[in-house]
């Protein structure tokens, strides 16, 4: 079976598809070794990212950790609105992070407070409780 078995089928599909397999293999080859590029050497950003996120209430807190790494943390927008919904942008050397996060509890928008460290913001916010 090997490897002559699977150029076969893959030469029948990209046939009937109108390609070649010759051409397939380069564009497989090319994509892979794209993939394989240091991010930290590339100039352009990728995009728009929804980050990882965990929520927690103690008390009259709710802390909302964020993972960017990355990040700049000087250029960071925070905003509160329904009272409950936290919104998150952060620009980063990679790609920009923006999420909505529903908060277990109405929150104080002014007295929102945010440290980042080791690619992770947490932010601190007081309940209206």
């Amino acid at each position: 079976m090997g490897e002559d078995w699977l150029s076969e089928s893959l030469g029948k599909i990209f046939r009937k598809m109108g390609g070649s397999l010759e051409r397939a293999k380069k564009e497989f080859r090319d994509g892979y070794k794209d993939s394989l590029v240091d991010k930290e050497n590339t100039s352009q950003k990728i995009g728009k990212k929804e980050p990882f996120v965990d929520v927690f209430k103690k008390g009259n807190r709710v802390r909302v950790l964020v993972e960017a790494p990355g990040a700049f943390k000087d250029d960071v927008h925070l905003g509160v609105y329904n009272k409950n919904i936290l919104h998150v942008y952060i620009p980063s050397k990679y790609e920009d992070y923006s999420v909505d996060v529903k908060l277990p509890a109405k929150v104080k928008n002014k007295k929102a407070r945010y440290k980042y460290n080791n690619g992770v913001m947490a932010i601190s916010l007081e309940t209206m409780d």
